[in-house]
Protein backbone atom coordinates (compact mmCIF):
# COMPACT_ATOMS: atom_id res chain seq x y z
CA UNK A 1 0.00 0.00 0.00
CA UNK A 2 3.05 2.44 0.47
CA UNK A 3 3.02 2.77 -3.34
CA UNK A 4 -0.90 4.20 -3.02
CA UNK A 5 -0.09 6.31 0.05
CA UNK A 6 -0.69 9.70 -2.09
CA UNK A 7 -3.80 8.26 -3.76
CA UNK A 8 -6.24 10.95 -3.63
CA UNK A 9 -9.12 9.82 -6.29
CA UNK A 10 -10.09 5.80 -6.79
CA UNK A 11 -13.08 4.95 -9.25
CA UNK A 12 -14.10 1.58 -9.20
CA UNK A 13 -16.84 0.67 -12.29
CA UNK A 14 -18.50 -2.37 -13.97
CA UNK A 15 -17.32 -4.94 -11.45
CA UNK A 16 -20.30 -7.35 -11.84
CA UNK A 17 -19.04 -9.78 -9.19
CA UNK A 18 -17.40 -7.53 -6.52
CA UNK A 19 -19.26 -7.87 -3.53
CA UNK A 20 -16.95 -5.92 -0.89
CA UNK A 21 -13.89 -3.49 -0.86
CA UNK A 22 -10.71 -5.02 0.39
CA UNK A 23 -9.81 -3.28 4.18
CA UNK A 24 -6.70 -2.11 3.53
CA UNK A 25 -8.89 0.53 1.55
CA UNK A 26 -8.68 2.61 4.95
CA UNK A 27 -4.96 2.93 4.65
CA UNK A 28 -5.55 5.32 1.76
CA UNK A 29 -5.30 8.12 3.68
CA UNK A 30 -5.11 10.64 0.94
CA UNK A 31 -7.98 9.81 -0.77
CA UNK A 32 -10.65 12.05 -1.42
CA UNK A 33 -12.76 11.02 -4.06
CA UNK A 34 -14.29 7.76 -4.21
CA UNK A 35 -16.41 6.13 -6.70
CA UNK A 36 -17.94 2.63 -6.82
CA UNK A 37 -20.16 2.56 -9.53
CA UNK A 38 -21.86 -0.14 -11.93
CA UNK A 39 -20.92 -2.90 -9.06
CA UNK A 40 -24.43 -4.81 -8.25
CA UNK A 41 -23.08 -7.37 -5.91
CA UNK A 42 -22.06 -4.49 -3.96
CA UNK A 43 -24.26 -4.12 -0.23
CA UNK A 44 -21.20 -2.31 2.26
CA UNK A 45 -17.99 -0.80 3.08
CA UNK A 46 -15.34 -2.02 4.59
CA UNK A 47 -14.90 -0.67 8.32
CA UNK A 48 -11.77 0.42 7.57
CA UNK A 49 -13.16 3.39 5.92
CA UNK A 50 -13.92 5.37 9.14
CA UNK A 51 -10.43 5.85 8.91
CA UNK A 52 -10.18 8.24 5.51
CA UNK A 53 -10.48 11.95 7.12
CA UNK A 54 -9.54 13.26 3.74
CA UNK A 55 -12.84 11.48 1.94
CA UNK A 56 -15.32 14.54 0.50
CA UNK A 57 -16.74 13.01 -2.39
CA UNK A 58 -18.63 9.70 -2.36
CA UNK A 59 -20.72 8.05 -5.06
CA UNK A 60 -22.45 4.52 -4.74
CA UNK A 61 -23.39 4.09 -8.23
CA UNK A 62 -25.69 0.53 -9.51
CA UNK A 63 -25.85 -1.16 -6.34
CA UNK A 64 -28.85 -3.10 -6.72
CA UNK A 65 -28.71 -5.05 -3.67
CA UNK A 66 -28.09 -2.18 -1.26
CA UNK A 67 -31.24 -1.93 0.98
CA UNK A 68 -29.34 0.85 3.30
CA UNK A 69 -26.57 2.70 3.55
CA UNK A 70 -23.65 1.50 4.70
CA UNK A 71 -23.03 2.42 8.63
CA UNK A 72 -19.06 3.36 8.11
CA UNK A 73 -20.43 6.37 6.19
CA UNK A 74 -21.89 8.22 9.29
CA UNK A 75 -18.10 8.05 10.33
CA UNK A 76 -16.46 9.75 7.50
CA UNK A 77 -16.84 13.51 9.04
CA UNK A 78 -14.94 15.12 6.28
CA UNK A 79 -17.96 13.83 3.33
CA UNK A 80 -18.88 17.07 1.65
CA UNK A 81 -20.67 14.95 -1.93
CA UNK A 82 -22.83 12.19 -1.12
CA UNK A 83 -24.12 11.20 -4.50
CA UNK A 84 -26.61 7.78 -4.56
CA UNK A 85 -27.25 6.76 -8.03
CA UNK A 86 -29.50 3.26 -9.37
CA UNK A 87 -29.72 1.42 -5.91
CA UNK A 88 -33.14 0.18 -7.09
CA UNK A 89 -33.32 -1.47 -3.72
CA UNK A 90 -32.87 1.35 -1.60
CA UNK A 91 -36.12 1.93 0.59
CA UNK A 92 -34.66 4.71 3.61
CA UNK A 93 -31.88 6.77 4.23
CA UNK A 94 -30.90 6.57 8.13
CA UNK A 95 -31.08 9.17 10.45
CA UNK A 96 -27.47 9.23 11.53
CA UNK A 97 -27.08 10.99 7.57
CA UNK A 98 -27.72 14.20 9.94
CA UNK A 99 -24.66 13.98 11.55
CA UNK A 100 -22.72 14.59 8.53
CA UNK A 101 -21.94 17.75 9.39
CA UNK A 102 -19.68 18.59 6.58
CA UNK A 103 -21.93 17.92 3.82
CA UNK A 104 -22.72 20.32 1.23
CA UNK A 105 -24.56 18.15 -2.02
CA UNK A 106 -26.70 15.32 -1.58
CA UNK A 107 -27.85 13.97 -5.11
CA UNK A 108 -30.06 10.82 -5.00
CA UNK A 109 -31.13 9.54 -8.71
CA UNK A 110 -32.99 6.65 -9.78
CA UNK A 111 -33.49 5.38 -6.50
CA UNK A 112 -36.98 4.73 -7.20
CA UNK A 113 -38.63 2.69 -4.15
CA UNK A 114 -36.78 5.44 -1.78
CA UNK A 115 -39.56 6.12 0.10
CA UNK A 116 -38.67 9.17 2.22
CA UNK A 117 -35.75 11.34 3.71
CA UNK A 118 -34.86 11.07 7.40
CA UNK A 119 -36.16 13.96 9.36
CA UNK A 120 -32.15 14.72 10.34
CA UNK A 121 -31.89 16.15 7.25
CA UNK A 122 -32.25 19.31 9.16
CA UNK A 123 -29.44 19.50 10.58
CA UNK A 124 -27.49 19.19 7.53
CA UNK A 125 -26.83 22.63 8.18
CA UNK A 126 -24.20 23.30 5.68
CA UNK A 127 -25.94 21.38 2.93
CA UNK A 128 -26.20 23.77 0.21
CA UNK A 129 -27.38 21.28 -2.92
CA UNK A 130 -30.30 18.56 -2.65
CA UNK A 131 -30.88 17.49 -5.84
CA UNK A 132 -33.40 14.22 -6.97
CA UNK A 133 -34.34 12.76 -10.13
CA UNK A 134 -36.77 9.35 -10.72
CA UNK A 135 -37.30 8.97 -6.91
CA UNK A 136 -41.53 9.32 -7.34
CA UNK A 137 -42.07 8.87 -3.67
CA UNK A 138 -39.57 11.76 -3.06
CA UNK A 139 -40.81 13.99 -5.64
CA UNK A 140 -44.23 14.28 -3.93
CA UNK A 141 -43.66 14.19 -0.49
CA UNK A 142 -40.67 16.80 -0.43
CA UNK A 143 -42.70 18.98 -3.96
CA UNK A 144 -41.39 22.62 -2.74
CA UNK A 145 -44.28 24.31 -0.81
CA UNK A 146 -46.95 21.80 -0.93
CA UNK A 147 -45.28 18.35 0.06
CA UNK A 148 -46.19 16.81 3.31
CA UNK A 149 -42.22 17.09 4.03
CA UNK A 150 -41.10 20.33 2.27
CA UNK A 151 -40.17 22.27 6.09
CA UNK A 152 -37.71 19.74 6.72
CA UNK A 153 -35.73 21.05 4.09
CA UNK A 154 -36.65 24.76 3.35
CA UNK A 155 -33.24 25.66 5.15
CA UNK A 156 -31.73 24.00 2.28
CA UNK A 157 -30.56 26.77 -0.54
CA UNK A 158 -30.69 24.77 -3.56
CA UNK A 159 -33.44 21.98 -4.11
CA UNK A 160 -34.46 20.48 -7.20
CA UNK A 161 -36.69 17.54 -6.75
CA UNK A 162 -37.45 16.17 -10.56
CA UNK A 163 -39.98 13.28 -11.25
Amino acid sequence: MKGLASLQMLFIYQCSSLAKLPEWLGELRSLQHLNVSRCPMMTSLPQSMEQLTSLVRLKIDGWGNLKQLPEVIQHLTSLQELELVRCSALTVLPEWIGCLSELRHLSIIDCSTLQSLPHSIKCLTALQGLFTDNCPDLAQRYNKGVGEDWHLMSHIPFVQILN
